[in-house]
């Protein structure tokens, strides 16, 4: 592996490290759980900081994340389904595989955030190479 990939693996493993954070109405029980189990159904995550964090498979579904930050997270395969995503922040995070039926989108900023595979909030699959928005 050459110095430059090291580096860059070293950098995105230290950002995915950083934990979760509590936001301003987000429950800290709730956070704690999250990061710990990757289960945390209908919990207040509402403005917590969730960049980088590593919750591939979680179960999230039913979730309030409205404001949330999930930047860069890694989200693939997650049950987000009935989940309250308004306002959040999940620009480049990687949804692959997620199933966001009939969650809440509004004022969500997706921008390259990569949805193949994902199911839609109509139900709808993502087609390959979906980044910021959903082809069908």
């Amino acid at each position: 592996m050459s110095t430059k990939a090291i580096v860059l693996w070293s950098f995105v493993i230290g950002l995915t490290l950083q934990g979760v954070e509590a936001g301003y109405g987000s429950s800290p029980g709730d956070v704690e759980r999250v990061q710990r189990t990757k289960a945390c159904r209908k919990c207040d995550l509402s403005g917590a900081n969730l960049s980088f964090a590593s919750l591939s498979g979680a179960d999230l579904s039913g979730a309030d994340l409205h404001d949330a930050y999930l930047n860069g997270a890694f989200l693939l395969g997650a049950n987000l389904s009935g989940a309250n995503l308004s306002g959040a922040i999940v620009g480049s995070a990687y949804l692959s595989g997620a199933n966001l039926s009939g969650a809440n989108l509004s004022g969500a900023k997706l921008s390259g955030a990569v949805l193949d595979g994902a199911t839609w909030i109509d139900g709808s699959t993502c087609e390959s190479g979906s980044i910021g928005k959903c082809k069908k």
